[in-house]
């Protein structure tokens, strides 16, 4: 486990298009990221729930990117199958709700660092916007069209 002042609480926030069946749905909001810096300046980025995926990078950028295109492969496993937008729903919050509970203790303790004053904004981490744990937006899924009923059809022809 790396020291207790390189690890970071981090808030990824993602929006993504899918296609359920002839409805288009939009999933998004905020889960929780741990990231940790090496002593050589490497960058690993977890998820706390989103099946706890974890990817690295030389930059936190790269382990940043790395990590959201694997919640996107989470999401796209959720949507491989379904029959419908109320169970595809149903098993996105199935695995934003479970948390790697190892994940979510060390999270709980990089935010209580930086609460009390020691964490510093280094390594990368400087030029992160600020966002509080307290406005993280739960993870939902939205639909965003459904397909043209008959009538639709008639208006448009």
């Amino acid at each position: 486990m790396p020291s207790p002042s390189k690890t970071f609480p981090l808030i990824l926030t993602f929006s993504e298009l899918f296609q359920i069946g002839d409805s288009i749905v939009r999933v998004g909001g905020d889960t929780r990221i741990l990231g940790e810096v090496s002593e050589s300046g490497e960058w690993r980025c977890a998820a706390v729930s989103a099946g706890g995926v974890d990817e690295g990078g030389a930059t936190l950028g790269d382990a940043h990117r790395a990590v959201r295109n694997e919640v996107r492969l989470v999401l796209e496993d959720c949507a491989h199958g379904v029959s419908s937008v109320e169970a595809f729903a149903e098993q996105v919050r199935r695995v934003f709700s479970s948390t790697h509970g190892d994940l979510e203790r060390e999270w709980n303790e990089a935010l209580s660092r930086v609460r009390a004053g020691k964490c510093t904004r280094d390594s990368g981490t400087e030029k992160l916007p600020v966002k509080l744990a307290t406005d993280m937006r739960e993870v939902s899924v939205g639909l965003v069209s459904e397909p043209a009923g008959v009538e639709n059809l008639e208006k448009a022809a």
